[in-house]
Parts: structure tokens; C-alpha cells; sequence
């Protein structure tokens, strides 16, 4: 959290002028400027107004700028047309859109000069009815953005369907989110059949381009069709950062509907007063839609030419066809191939509008000389049964897709992975002899090349599977309230929801399935009168943004249903954590959520706190009881007849870091520690407190507990066990100060660490690149991997340079594997690094590093791995006192063997002693890795770049230098920090250790009683002549030892 988003830079977006208040165009950057190309270069597109000010140029954007900005371009052509309209976002918040409302909430004054309001939505189709309403408006065009992920999408459905059908007057954009692989989604996610459902024509973009463009265009062919108008958001586009060209003047202005210079659009609408729609008309709607509306949109498309060949001559033999991020996908397959520069034979037709397709286009492609198809798309066919119909009757070229003939061909689950897509490419040209790559059917280089690439892919999966069985899944943060509120009496059944909450799972608090959002519960409720005596009552977890959501109608159906024993916990965190922490949407407190159960009639409800002497409104209403209290309160409660809710009311503890950060929360003046000489290692404060924080430590007693400091968020549960390791730091000066998480380094030794970098190390890639490099950073979720990837991309914003970022994330932010993917220079396919195309791999964590996914992307040839040699602790360690650090040594012989050169450093130690964080160890990986040569970029721009980005400058810039002399001069940086030189620990003897250990229990209490440990160990020297080989012998050893 010493990183804040690249999204998030520079936030402040309030104008510094009254003039600059006053005007609602875009503002274009001098381009006479005095300063520097680099400065130059620095000062565009790194603030928020830039982003969304700056009218020509090219910047660098996410995904979800890029859909913001498509307001404000909207609106600003609208000014230069001379039409009055105005702009509304609503919506619901949900990967890969979760930051959407944050990001509008954020720039919320800028869009109010620009007449643009946001207004968010309860659930996804009260956003939607909201948007609908501004289509109905007589004296004002407003054109209206709603956003939802896919789910949301489907129980949306019917407003959306409704909307569409009374059409749209001022421009409607549907943003539809798609979680392909469901990374943080219950089932992955494919909109394109609910929008053909609803009769709603949508654009498919695949890079953060298009989400700008395809949604501008998306808003005209609204206005133009009187339809409203839908975009696919695909994760890995709208989580990708990339760089936007700003131009309107050429893209856009000359191609623009005309219209009578008074309204935008209203083409279509079928109603009484142009606006509503009633029950007399309700059945002409298809008639419009399908006669009128459809048609217009689908004549847009053909003028602007959305869909076309974008790649290799129309007349070529084979026809490739593919949307949205398969394109990209099938542009590296060709590249993967050797078969990036020669396009003779076979091209490829992008579809920009895969629904309603335009059939006169592709029945016009398939004419040119095609002996066949090949149909690239994600999930189930869409487009596929399209051109075959489009060609039924038309064309006899083969068609294939999702099957060959009658044979399987790409695959219709998870995502087509490349050396699949690979394969079938391989498998296309080869059936056509003439084609000048191949040099007989069996052994062409081709269809060699795919074969290679399977074979990679295969011994990637080999590798992980070989070098150890932890995996770094989705844990609670450290201190989060779901750890301890979700916990339930031995034997009791337990429902989840939707929320962090359902991470429960990993602790066995969890006894059923997933269930979809709003319905928490009601698969018992319908369980219940079949079940007899086998289970009479169950828990059901219900977040309370899930409940203001829709979940509250739950606990409505199940007092309803007056058969169910359950009982609803309520998990009160103030906060949306699972999609960013934004704050909830509208009024809900503590005392709210009591008065609303109770109004539905449950037949007890109790509040669970986590502060003694927090003072509650509630408690005139119901029983408060302390956390403490929960296993007695869930046993009395599960006992109670009918329906009960226990409101558990405790702050998310990520939330509650950063406020207190910010200094907008108290930090409690303290802090715990374990002392490890009375720590016996039982591991009981993690069962407590099911806490991330509490880690091993090898010490000479053996494995001991410590709590890291860096991660600690002051719940405190751990010291619920009976221990007496833990001892308390208090300050004893100023109210709210807390003691510092770990001593750091002082300013002289900054100070020296600076110095000997800027005085002994070049800048190593000062100037421009000019070849492509693929960086891939791999970190655990929570850490500053997004942020670390982007400072690099703003980094090469800064010297020029085109990159392309994906950061892979999803559920695994919270203490997950996370990857970054950054793309330099030729960024024509997907931001998602290929396969064997990795130059660099960051591995901040090392299990992340050793998945097969990542794995597959490295090249023994060709890449550099930086290693963090410290694995942090999993969640199977605190559930199961499994260690991931043990398995290290295999780690490092995988990073090894797959790639050119494998660079270890102890980055967390770095962090720790010279800034007291371990928070910092991403960086000083991206120091060692610049000084490695494994980056495309001066030291200057990422150093800028961080001062940029304004959190933590001193310290981080300081790590980034540390980094940087740790791979150059490791020695004379532990000479800086005072460390002892790591190479230079020899091991103790067996004599020696039993000596000291003497020695310590002499201090302990007296030479008497080291003897006694003296003779223990004599004991079992006499039996066995090979003690000093003896691993278990020293463990015996040792226990003795912590036994006495």
C-alpha cells in the first residue's frame, strides 16, 4: 500500500483555473513548447487531466479510462455540431469493471463541466431503468453509459430488453463485462447471446483503442438506429493499459451522422409521444426493431466500414475471421509461427459488429478466391453459425470453427490457449500445398513450429507440477473480519455468498456451493421440507453489499417461507471490498440493517462487535455482544425457531490500513510481537485468527511464530489462544501514534545507498529502444504488482515507446498470484505475453513464478529471471502448517533450467532493514532486474515516473537504487545495512551447536541444568556412531532443547 494505481495518479481533477472551470472542450497541449523532448514526453498523458483533457496526441490509458473517456468525446463532438446534449453513467460495479464507479466518482467534477452525471446503481437493473429514463426526457438529449459484468448483464436482462425496445434518442452504450476464464466470477461469462436475445446490436473491441473508438462508434450507431447499443468488455482488455490515440478531428468528426443540428439521433422510436413505451404498442416493437432499427444499425456498419480484412491480401486462399481479443490471440499464433511478415496466402477479416453480422460483407470476403474459413472465437460459436448461414445457398468454402467438418476442432471452454490456436492455424494452411512456408504435408516448418510450441507447453506443466505441490490461492488479508465472522460450531452447516467472505472455503467454514448474488440461502429454504432431522438449520453468509444489493429480499423469502430454522450473518464491513472498497451506494449503517430485518419480522436478531466499548445506536434495539461472544451466540441462535441475523459489525481491515494511512482512521498506538524464545511453535495463534500475517521463522530452537509487521492490519485475534509469547509495544507519547512496523535504515545510509548508485552505476538503456521486449512481472496479490507494471508503463510513455499492459488479477488480489504483463514496442497482438516470448521475468514471488502459465511464457534461450529468493507463506499454511518457502530450492533449479540466467536476491530482507516494509520488495526486484539488463528503459523515466506517481517517492526511488546495487554490488550493499554477508555463513558443527546450546540453557537457569541437556544428547550419541550425518538426530536434538 505504499503504491497507489496507476488509474488513481494524480487524482486530483479539479481545475486550477476559473477559466479552466468555465469550459467543457477538450484542452489541446501547446505545441510550441519550450522544454525539453523528455520533458515533453513526461508532461503528456501522466495526470488525470491529461487523460481526459488533452484533444490530440497519444496517451498512455487503462481500460476503464479509455470507457470514461468515451463520454467526454462524445460530448465534446456533440459541441463542436453545435448540439446541447448531456451525459449519464449508472450501473453496477463488478470485475472486469469493478473500477468503473470508482474512476467516475474520482473525476466527478470534470465530468460535471462537461453536463456528464453518474449516478451509480443499487444492482445492475436499477442502473439500467435509470439509463432507460434518460432516453425518455422531451426537452433534453442525453446520451446514457450503463455498465455491469456479466452476471449482472443476465439479471439485468429484462430491463435491458424493455430499454431496447422503447429505443433510445440521445445514444445508448451498454458495457457489458466478460470474466472468460472467471477469474472472480462464479462461471465465466459470455454476453453475446443475451445481447442477440435482447435484440441489442454490439461491437466487440480488442485493445484499449477500441474500447475508446468502438464505444464513440457504438453511441452513433445508437443515435443513427434508435437501438440502444452494446460493447463486450473482455477482461483481458478492459484490464490492459495501452496507448490511445486522441485524435477526433480524422477518426471521427467527418464520418458523423448528419442530422438536423437539433437532435442527435431518434431514429426508430415507435411510441405515442416518440419516448414511452404502453401496452397498445408493445407489439409493434418487433416490427421496428427488426425492420427498422436493426437495418439502420447494420447500414452503419457497412458505411463506416467497421468489419473488413485487416491482415494479409482479400484475394488470399484461406480466410481467417475473428473478433474482439481473438484477433489479437490469432495475430501472436501467426507470429509464434514464423509467419508474422509473409501474408500471401491467407488474411484475416476482423468483425468489429458480431451481431447483427453484416452477412453481404463476409458472403463478399468468402467470394474472393476462398477455398475456406476458419472461424476464431472464444467460447461457444457466435459468429460461426452466422457465416454459415450467411453462405448457405451462397458459397460452397469450408467453414471451420468450433468443428472441422464433423470433427472437434477449437474449443468451446475455458479460452483457446495459443499453441492450441497455433496447432490449428498449422492445421488450416497445411491442407493448402501451395502455400510457400510449408515443404511437404508432415515436416513443415509450420506445422514443426506448432508441435514445438505444444511440446513447450507441456514440459511447462511438467515443471510446476515437479517442483512442489503448494499453490498460492485467494487468502483473507491479514486481520480481515471474515476470518473470525464467518468461523461456526463444529458440525454445523454453512452457506456463502458473494463477497470476500466466500474465501471461507480454504478454512472448511464453508459447506455448500457457491450460489448466485441475492439468493444467499434460498437453496436451503427449498431444501428444508425434504430434509426431515438431518439438518434443521443452517448459516448463511451474506455481505453487506450484497445485501444492500439485493440480498435483503433473501431474508425476505425466508421468514416468508415459514419452514426454514437459518440464520443470517451479516457481515458489516463498511465497505465493498472484493471490488475496490468503494463505499456502498446510499445509506447503510449498523442501525439500518437492524430496524430492516426486524421490520421483515425475523424472530431474533444480535450485533457482534469487535469493540468493547464502540457505543452503538443498535443497542436499544437488540443485544451487542463482543466478537469473543460468537461461538456462544451462534449456538444460542441456532437453536432459535424461524429465521435469526446476526449483524457482525467490524471494519475491512484493508480499507481500515488505508484510512489510517491517509490519516483518516486512529491507528491504535501499539503493536504485538511474538518473542521467540518463548514461542514453542504450535501454531495456535493462526488457528485463532486464521491470520496471513503470522509466519514461520526458523530460528536455532527450531521453527517458530513471528507476526510480519509489513502485513499486520491490528486485529489482534491471534492473541485469543492461552500463549505467553506475545508481548505488546506501546508509545507512551502522542494519542494515536503507533509504534513503526520495523526499525529502517536512518537517512545517512539512504543517503549512502543513493550515492554509490549515482556515482559507480550507468544508466544503462538511456535513449528510445528499438526492438520489442516482453516483461512479465510475477508477484502475491495485495503487493504492488499492478502498480510496479505501471511505473513501467509510464516509464516508456515517458521515453516514447509503445507498450501494452495486462495485469491478471481477479480474486487473487487478495493474497493471490498475480501476473503483469507489459509488451514494449510492437504491441500488434494481445497484451497477454506469449508463449516462449518472455525477456524478462520479474518473480517477486517465486511459487507464482514457478505456475505453468508462467512458465510457458519463458524461453531457455532468451530470458532473464530475477528471483526473490523469500516465498511468502500460503493459505495452506495457515490452515494446514504447510510451508512454501521449504520447497524454494526446487523453485530456483525450475527458474534455472527454463531460462538463460537466473538472478537471486534476498529482496524482502533489502526492504526490511533499509525501509522497514516489506512492501518495497517489488521494487527493489525492478532495480536488480534494470541492472540486469532486463528492462527497455533509462533509469531516469522509471525514477520519473515514480515521482509521478507521488506515493512514497523517497522511499520507493531509494528501493529502485537498492535494487539496482544488490544485483551489481550485493556485497557493499549488506555493508551499508550492516547485514552480515549471506556467502560468507559457514555452518556450525554438531559440537559446536551442542555447546551453545549448553550455554544457553546455562543463562537460562544454571550450569545444572545444561547439563541434564548434555547428557540427553550423550545418550543418543552412544547408540549411533553417524550423529553428525544424522537429520534425525538433530531434530531429537533440538526438541530436547525447547523442552527444557
Amino acid at each position: 500500500w505504499a503504491w497507489r494505481s496507476w488509474s488513481s495518479l494524480s487524482s486530483s481533477s479539479s481545475p486550477s483555473s476559473s477559466q479552466e472551470a468555465s469550459s467543457s472542450s477538450l484542452r489541446v497541449k501547446p505545441k510550441n513548447s519550450s522544454s525539453s523532448p523528455h520533458q515533453e514526453r513526461l508532461s503528456l498523458g501522466l495526470s488525470l487531466r491529461d487523460k481526459y483533457e488533452l484533444e490530440t496526441g497519444t496517451t498512455l490509458m487503462t481500460g476503464i479510462q479509455a470507457l470514461v473517456r468515451v463520454s467526454i468525446d462524445r460530448r465534446a463532438l456533440d459541441e463542436r455540431l453545435g448540439l446541447d446534449t448531456c451525459g449519464f453513467f449508472s450501473g453496477y460495479r463488478g470485475s472486469p469493471l469493478a473500477g468503473m464507479d470508482q474512476e467516475l466518482a474520482r473525476n466527478g467534477e470534470l465530468l460535471a463541466q462537461r453536463q456528464i452525471r453518474f449516478i451509480p446503481g443499487v444492482n445492475e437493473e436499477l442502473g439500467a431503468a435509470m439509463v432507460w429514463g434518460t432516453q425518455k426526457i422531451a426537452t433534453k438529449d442525453v446520451f446514457g453509459i450503463w455498465y455491469g459484468k456479466g452476471p449482472g448483464v443476465d439479471r439485468a436482462a429484462d430491463v435491458l430488453r424493455q430499454a431496447n425496445a422503447t429505443g433510445a434518442s440521445g445514444g445508448v452504450l451498454a458495457l457489458c463485462g466478460d470474466d472468460l476464464a472467471a477469474k472472480s466470477s462464479m462461471l465465466p461469462n459470455q454476453s453475446e447471446f443475451l445481447l442477440e436475445h435482447v435484440e441489442m446490436p454490439f461491437l466487440n473491441p480488442a485493445n484499449v483503442q477500441e474500447l475508446r473508438d468502438y464505444g464513440l462508434h457504438a453511441l452513433e450507431m445508437s443515435r443513427a438506429s434508435g437501438a440502444w447499443a452494446a460493447m463486450v468488455c473482455s477482461a483481458d482488455v478492459v484490464d490492459s493499459s495501452g496507448l490511445v490515440d486522441l485524435d477526433l478531428e480524422d477518426k471521427f468528426l467527418p464520418r458523423l451522422e448528419k442530422n438536423d443540428g437539433r437532435r442527435p439521433g431518434g431514429g426508430g422510436i415507435i411510441t405515442r409521444d416518440g419516448r414511452a413505451l404502453y401496452t397498445g404498442n408493445r407489439l409493434e416493437t418487433e416490427r421496428v426493431a427488426r425492420q427498422v432499427r436493426l437495418p439502420k444499425a447494420m447500414e452503419y456498419v457497412r458505411r463506416h466500414k467497421l468489419d473488413g480484412v485487416k491482415l494479409g491480401r482479400p484475394e488470399a486462399p484461406v480466410g481467417f475471421v475473428a473478433t474482439g481479443r481473438a484477433y489479437h490471440d490469432l495475430v501472436d499464433a501467426f507470429d509464434l509461427l514464423g509467419l508474422g511478415g509473409g501474408r500471401d496466402d491467407f488474411c484475416v477479416y476482423k468483425v468489429a459488429v458480431p451481431w447483427p453480422l453484416d452477412k453481404e460483407s463476409i458472403r463478399d470476403f468468402a467470394a474472393k478466391n476462398k477455398r475456406r474459413l476458419v472461424v476464431v472465437e472464444h467460447k461457444r460459436a457466435f459468429i460461426e453459425p452466422q457465416i454459415k448461414d450467411a453462405l448457405y445457398g451462397h458459397s460452397n468454402v469450408e467453414v471451420w470453427g468450433k468443428t472441422r467438418g464433423e470433427q472437434p476442432f477449437l474449443s468451446d471452454v475455458k479460452s483457446i490457449e495459443l499453441h492450441d490456436l497455433a496447432r490449428a492455424v498449422a492445421a488450416a494452411l497445411d491442407f493448402d500445398s501451395s502455400y510457400p512456408y510449408l515443404r511437404d504435408g508432415d515436416g513443415g516448418v509450420v506445422a514443426a513450429a506448432a508441435r514445438h510450441l505444444e511440446e513447450h507447453v507441456a514440459e511447462a506443466e511438467k515443471k510446476a507440477m515437479q517442483g512442489t505441490a503448494q499453490r498460492r490461492k485467494p487468502f483473507f488479508c491479514a486481520g480481515c473480519p471474515h476470518a473470525t465472522s464467518t468461523k461456526i460450531p463444529a458440525g454445523a452447516r454453512a452457506l456463502p455468498g458473494i463477497g470476500c467472505h466466500l474465501m471461507a472455503e480454504t478454512t472448511g467454514d464453508i459447506t455448500d456451493g457457491l450460489p448466485a448474488m441475492g439468493v444467499e440461502g434460498a437453496p436451503f429454504i427449498g431444501q428444508t421440507p425434504f430434509l426431515g432431522d438431518k439438518t434443521t438449520h443452517a448459516f448463511v453468509n451474506l455481505g453487506d453489499g450484497t445485501y444492500h444489493h439485493s440480498g435483503s429480499l433473501a431474508i425476505r423469502q425466508a421468514v416468508a417461507a415459514k419452514s426454514a430454522n437459518v440464520t443470517f450473518k451479516i457481515l458489516y464491513n463498511d465497505a465493498v471490498a472484493m471490488t475496490g472498497g468503494q463505499p456502498h451506494d446510499g445509506p447503510l449503517t449498523v442501525d439500518r440493517v437492524v430496524r430492516q430485518v426486524q421490520a421483515e419480522g425475523v424472530a431474533k436478531v444480535a450485533v457482534v462487535v469487535e469493540d468493547r466499548e464502540k457505543d452503538l445506536a443498535t443497542a436499544a434495539l437488540c443485544d451487542v455482544v463482543h466478537r469473543d461472544d460468537l461461538p456462544r451466540l451462534q449456538k444460542e441462535f441456532a437453536a432459535t425457531a424461524g429465521v435469526t441475523v446476526i449483524v457482525y459489525d467490524q471494519a475491512c481491515a484493508a480499507e481500515k490500513r488505508r484510512k489510517r494511512r491517509r490519516g483518516l482512521a486512529p491507528d491504535p498506538p501499539k503493536r504485538l510481537f511474538i518473542n521467540e524464545a518463548v514461542c514453542e511453535g504450535c501454531g495456535d495463534c493462526s488457528v485463532q485468527s486464521s491470520c496471513i500475517a503470522v509466519e514461520p521463522v526458523d530460528t536455532a530452537f527450531g521453527e517458530k511464530r513471528k507476526i510480519n509487521q509489513s502485513l499486520c492490519n491490528k486485529d489482534f485475534s491471534c492473541v485469543k489462544g492461552f500463549c505467553p509469547s506475545f508481548a505488546w509495544i506501546e508509545t507512551t507519547g502522542k494519542k494515536g501514534v503507533a509504534p513503526p512496523r520495523v526499525r529502517k535504515a536512518s537517512d545517512e545510509v539512504w543517503a549512502a545507498v543513493e550515492g554509490a548508485v549515482d556515482a559507480d552505476l550507468a544508466d544503462l538503456a538511456d535513449g528510445p529502444i528499438t526492438k520489442k521486449r516482453n516483461v512479465l512481472v510475477a508477484g502475491v496479490g495485495g503487493l504492488g504488482v499492478t502498480t510496479t507494471s505501471a511505473i513501467l508503463g509510464a516509464a516508456a510513455l515517458m521515453e516514447g515507446v509503445a507498450v501494452a499492459t495486462l495485469d491478471v488479477t481477479g480474486l487473487a488480489q487478495k493474497n493471490g498470484p498475480v501476473t503483469s504483463h507489459l509488451r514494449f514496442d510492437d504491441v500488434r497482438g494481445a497484451p497477454r505475453i506469449p508463449i516462449m516470448a518472455a525477456d524478462t521475468l520479474i518473480a517477486c514471488d517465486a511459487l507464482v513464478a514457478c505456475d505453468a502459465g508462467v512458465l510457458a511464457t519463458l524461453d531457455s534461450r532468451k530470458s532473464l529471471v530475477v528471483a526473490n529468493t523469500r516465498v511468502m507463506p500460503t493459505a495452506d499454511f495457515v490452515t494446514k502448517g504447510v510451508r512454501a518457502d521449504a520447497d524454494y530450492g526446487a523453485m530456483k533449479d525450475i527458474l534455472a533450467k527454463s531460462s538463460r540466467a537466473l538472478v537471486e536476491v534476498d529482496a524482502t530482507k533489502i526492504a526490511e532493514a533499509l525501509l522497514g516494509d516489506v512492501i518495497y520488495a517489488n521494487v527493489v526486484c525492478l532495480g536488480a532486474a534494470f541492472q540486469r539488463g532486463g528492462l527497455p528503459l533509462s533509469a531516469k523515466s522509471i525514477e520519473a515516473a515514480i515521482e509521478a506517481n507521488g506515493a512514497s517517492v523517497n522511499a520507493n526511488k531509494v528501493a529502485f537504487k537498492a535494487g539496482r546495487l544488490l544485483a551489481a554490488d550485493p556485497k557493499r550493499l549488506y555493508e551499508l545495512l550492516g547485514l552480515p554477508s549471506e556467502d560468507t555463513t559457514t555452518p556450525k558443527s554438531l559440537a559446536e551447536k551442542i555447546d551453545a546450546f549448553a550455554a544457553e540453557l546455562t543463562e537460562y537457569q544454571n550450569e545444572a541444568y545444561a547439563d541434564r541437556y548434555r547428557r540427553a544428547v550423550a545418550k543418543v550419541r552412544d547408540v549411533d556412531d553417524d550423529v553428525d550425518d544424522d537429520d534425525d538426530f538433530e531434530g531429537r536434538r533440538r526438541r530436547r532443547t525447547t523442552l527444557l
